[in-house]
């Protein structure tokens, strides 16, 4: 397209920047007039929904949206005329003699819990056991050293270690240490 550049049009759909390339209906060159110099694209797209000179998303769609009309609800009793039911017996009289009867029925029998005996072991031991958990050795437990230490550290290794940060590439090492021993 003759005499598009990146500085000039911007911010708008191909097929946008090509009709207005056709119509050679934009401006060139740096000095613009002062309307387009200081337009901004979100203050030239965007829409102030307060002065309500916009369209309505029926409008854009292109759907026919008539006025809310509303009916005035069916009576209550005109429907349990036509079911059938009796006036007397509404749903709340229903709920509550289904409730009762259930809970006769659920509480009818007693509740047999069986005799348990005092377990072998807590429930950590429990845990531990099950998951391979060692017991904690007792003595010094060396940890990490302070970020960005420089001095002696025990045997690591040499690895493609790169974009980490001081905490993950300590861990990398030591797991990689354990590949070693």
């Amino acid at each position: 397209m003759p005499g598009v550049k990146s500085e000039n049009l911007y911010g708008k759909t191909y097929g946008k920047t090509s009709f207005s390339s056709a119509a050679n209906d934009f401006n060139r060159g740096i000095d613009l007039p002062v309307n387009a110099k200081f337009c901004t694209t979100t203050g030239d797209t965007m829409l102030d929904h307060a002065q309500g000179n916009h369209k309505t998303t029926a409008q854009i769609v292109g759907v026919a949206r008539n006025e809310d009309c509303y009916q005035k609800p069916v009576d209550p009793t005109e429907i349990r005329k036509f079911w059938g039911c009796d006036m007397e017996d509404g749903d709340g009289i229903v709920e509550q003699k289904q409730f009762e009867a259930n809970s006769k029925a659920f509480y009818a029998g007693q509740m047999d819990t069986p005799d348990r005996q005092k377990a072998g072991q807590s429930e950590q031991a429990a845990m531990g056991e099950f998951f391979g958990i060692d017991a904690e050795v007792k003595g010094q437990k060396i940890n990490n050293p302070i970020p960005g230490y420089n001095g002696h550290s025990r045997r690591i290794g040499a690895d493609n270690l790169f974009g980490m940060t001081y905490a993950e590439a300590r861990g990398a090492a030591v797991s990689s240490q354990g590949n070693i021993d």
